[in-house]
């Protein structure tokens, strides 16, 4: 029997409560007592939803770089921990950003997890550290509006608005339109995938081509001209394929036991993905399982998947990352794929106040590589 909407609706908030609850009174403490101190945002803003029927607008988190040479002067903006401006703002805030000098900086979109359900935009902090001090990158986190509130396919339009905005406004935000790489973690993993796959057939819908300037000039495209609209993608331990249900998931793993939370999936998938009718096979909603051609039109040449060992989701994540990489011969696609499983890690391991291992070698091994292929 399927959950009323309002239950899930009131189990959503009375966890997102509780969450921001534990945040504002204990997060200090915690971090304290394991010496991490948080990366702040250097400030945020929103914008208005464009994509999606359901109007509103979404929150953009901004980390700079250390060296940024820039005034920022975002309007309505505030560089807080606490979110500066509701979901639901009626009256969307844009940045007027002064870039001094002529270095344009790479840009990581990025997508926070939770299912689709939880999380915020200063979610990813280790992450955007990493990226801001080993890349130079600014890295932009995407607070898309959440489910059961807005289910599917709210997320990726909210992504793809984002995405849209980044490049339009690249020069205000002092960052280069064509080094812009998604990145996400868990649901935000699935988004960074199927947020590009969204955006280029929309721009095939109006009839538009890409840039004809791009980072490399074999993208696997249908022509030189109608090339991916960002530069890299990276995934960190994403949900691909919603065919197969939770159990049969978790039978694949060699310990169930570590399987996510029902009470957590439970919530999830009902709040998401809906109706009951949907198709579990949507290329949006389940991207790796989408046509070789979407993917090879849309995904970038560079792609970057890390698995965790002891997750449900570890074994659809090596088979996209296969499939990705083989030839075209074999079935594959021919991406340069790097994938990474990280053994003796649960889902969302570097989550957790003190993960072990520590995740940020791991994310400085990736900065160095997507460094390389940058310059």
């Amino acid at each position: 029997m399927a959950v009323p909407r309002s239950v899930l609706r009131l189990q959503a908030r009375t966890l997102r409560w509780l969450i921001h609850l534990l945040q504002a009174h204990f997060s200090k403490l915690i971090y304290k007592y394991y010496h991490h101190v948080p990366l702040k945002p250097s400030y945020s803003f929103a914008i208005p939803c464009r994509t999606s029927p359901a109007k509103g607008s979404i929150k953009l988190v901004v980390y700079n770089p250390p060296s940024f040479n820039t005034t920022t002067l975002p309007t309505g903006s505030q560089a807080s921990l606490t979110p500066s401006i509701p979901r639901d703002a009626k009256t969307p805030a844009s940045p007027r950003t002064k870039f001094r000098g002529s270095q344009k900086r790479p840009c990581v979109l990025n997508f926070h997890g939770g299912g689709f359900v939880l999380g915020t935009g200063i979610d990813d902090e280790r992450w955007a550290r990493s990226c801001t001090e080993l890349l130079g990158a600014v890295v932009i986190s995407v607070e898309y509006r959440l489910a059961p509130e807005y289910p599917f396919p709210t997320a990726v339009q909210d992504g793809v608005d984002a995405l849209e905005y980044v490049r339009e406004h690249s020069a205000e935000l002092g960052i280069d339109e064509n080094l812009i790489i998604t990145s996400g973690f868990s649901a935000g993993g699935s988004l960074a995938i199927s947020v590009p796959m969204m955006a280029s057939d929309l721009r095939r819908e109006r009839g538009e081509k890409g840039t004809e300037k791009a980072l490399y000039s074999d993208n696997h495209a249908e022509s030189p001209k109608e090339l991916p609209l960002v530069a890299g993608v990276i995934s960190f331990y994403p949900g691909l394929n919603s065919i197969p249900t939770r159990d049969q998931k978790a039978s694949r793993m060699r310990n169930p036991a570590k399987r996510m939370s029902k009470l957590l999936t439970n919530l999830f998938d009902p709040s998401y993905k809906y109706p009951a009718t949907l198709d579990q096979g949507h290329q949006y909603l389940s991207p790796g399982v989408a046509s070789d051609e979407v993917l090879a039109r849309a995904l970038p040449r560079d792609i970057w998947l890390l698995g965790c060992q002891d997750d449900m989701l570890c074994e659809e994540g090596r088979i996209f990352a296969e499939r990705l990489g083989r030839n075209r011969e074999e079935g594959g696609l021919e991406k340069e794929v790097r994938y990474r499983c990280i053994e003796d890690t649960v889902h969302a391991w570097d989550k957790r106040p003190n993960p072990v291992p520590k995740p940020e070698p791991i994310y400085a091994d990736m900065c160095a590589e997507v460094r390389d292929i940058l310059q």
